[in-house]
């Protein structure tokens, strides 16, 4: 019966160790993040970043260097058709962005 408690015991530490290794592995690794362009940014400034495509990268509808949805991301501008669009690219942009 001692055995069994032993064990028991040694395996949860065990369990325990590897979990919280785990967790300070992925709380190091910085998240990459998508920087949102002020709107009222003028068109000479976002032009210093080259942009990565002039379609939205959620909806694929057609948008030109002069939106006002835009993002900074990976050294690119995206632009957006909409907030809802620009909103659902911050959730995950690695997802999103052009290779």
């Amino acid at each position: 019966m001692k055995f069994k408690l032993v064990y028991l015991i040694s395996i949860g530490v065990a369990l325990l160790s590897a979990c919280r290794q785990k967790a300070s592995e992925t709380t190091s690794q910085a998240p990459q993040t998508a920087v949102e362009t002020p709107a009222a940014q003028t068109a000479a400034a976002q032009t210093a970043l080259p942009w990565a495509s002039h379609t939205d990268p959620i909806c694929e509808m057609d948008v030109d260097e002069t939106a006002e949805d835009t993002v900074h991301y990976q050294g690119k501008v995206y632009g957006f058709c909409s907030a809802h669009c620009k909103g659902k690219f911050q959730e995950n942009p690695g997802k999103y962005a052009v290779k």
